[in-house]
């Protein structure tokens, strides 16, 4: 695939892989073949696509609380669980991760579920405390609730 980039941009290879990588030509055109220039109509989304969930969306406060702008700081269970209660409900459950999750993210999936669920019970704790501070409530409305199949 890259030797095929550096053949549309007109690069060199940056390595002797890629000079001896087989461009990807068949996957464009083959053979005799022409493109296709004929007109298309354009479907247009049906809904806003700037819209974004609401102050009201079920976990909306955890996930203002959370680090999106951090690579990788929120597991990805529970930016599942956030995506899918959006969609489906606050009351649902996601899906468990398929056969090839990571047992690393799993492992810091459930460190990060018992650190909030413990901020959450623990009033002093020092995580309510910076919630205090920052004068915000506790953001999880599934602390109590119990863990997803599959976590401890």
């Amino acid at each position: 695939m890259l030797r095929t980039l550096e053949l549309i941009l007109g690069l060199d290879p940056l390595a002797l892989n890629d000079a001896l990588a087989t461009p990807m030509y068949d996957t464009f055109i083959s053979g005799s073949d022409k493109p296709n220039n004929a007109p298309y109509n354009v479907v247009a989304p049906s809904y806003p696509i700037t819209a974004v969930n609401t102050a009201s969306a079920a976990d909306a406060k955890l996930s203002k609380q959370l680090p999106w702008d951090r690579l990788d700081a929120v597991p990805q269970s529970i930016s599942d669980q956030i995506l899918w209660a959006s969609v489906h409900g606050a009351n649902s459950s996601p899906p468990p991760a398929g056969p090839n999750a990571s047992p690393d993210e799993v492992d810091r999936a459930t460190m990060m579920r018992y650190l909030l669920r413990e901020a959450h019970q623990n009033p002093s704790s020092e995580v309510s405390r910076a919630w205090q501070r920052a004068g915000s409530s506790c953001p999880i409305t599934w602390a109590c609730k119990p863990a997803p199949p599959g976590e401890p």
